[in-house]
């Protein structure tokens, strides 16, 4: 079982929330089925930008295989205080927010 922490900023995502959906659907091409081999966790801070250290906490702590972060206050939060994988979207320009140092290293 694959276990998959999604995280962001507004309410947490589910398998029917437009994000959601298509996180699902392109894990499904992949061979990665919501139920069988694949679990979401999600955590939503619902705009309270300061829950967003301790819902990256919850998910670390639940042993997640990897952090899908939506929008920048995510992806930092998760790139700064988890060393799991983390896939980030919705974010701007990774290089110019320090995301990352290059697409080299993406």
């Amino acid at each position: 079982m694959y276990r998959v922490g999604v995280f962001n900023r507004g309410a947490p995502v589910t398998d029917k929330s437009p994000y959601g959906s298509a996180l699902i659907r392109g894990l499904e091409k992949r061979g990665y089925v919501l139920g069988g081999n694949l679990q979401l966790d999600s955590r939503g801070a619902r705009g309270r930008f300061d829950l967003l250290p301790g819902l990256l906490e919850e998910l670390v702590t639940s042993k997640v295989d990897v952090i899908v972060a939506i929008g920048y206050p995510a992806a930092f939060t998760a790139k700064t205080r988890s060393s799991l994988p983390v896939v980030a979207f919705s974010t701007g320009d990774p290089i110019g927010t320090g995301l990352v140092g290059s697409t080299d290293t993406v």
